[in-house]
């Protein structure tokens, strides 16, 4: 079997050279790139009812001038509402993140602490 496609082949090995290149530059000119046909916002597929959309939009209103390239979001939340220790830890996460001992890696800190407004 190998044989006979082997003496197929062979023979016409420049043609068949020069229609995968001709295949090729003809797909790459025709074919839409693809940022067109893709999305890199994962939220693109979320339905706009869903939390995470919630989210991002509370974001993107509340901590819009702290321009940074990425963020992570502390929630702290209860059922019935936070009480007074809920509020003293909250806020003592929020010191120890400004403080040297907390991670080199967090730039600022955005809370009501810092921002009684928001």
């Amino acid at each position: 079997m190998f044989r006979k496609f082997g003496h197929v082949v062979v023979p016409l090995r420049f043609p068949l050279l020069l229609l995968w290149i001709a295949l090729a530059l003809l797909l790459g000119a025709t074919t839409p790139s693809i940022s067109d046909v893709a999305s890199s916002d994962q939220t693109s597929f979320l339905p706009t009812s869903s939390h995470s959309i919630a989210a991002r939009t509370l974001e993107a209103e509340k901590f819009a001038a702290s321009g940074s390239a990425s963020s992570g979001i502390l929630i702290f939340a209860r059922e019935g509402g936070l009480t007074a220790a809920d509020r003293g830890f909250a806020e003592a996460v929020h010191n120890w993140l400004h403080s040297p001992q907390g991670p080199a890696i967090v730039q600022d800190v955005v809370s009501v602490f810092s921002h009684p407004e928001q």
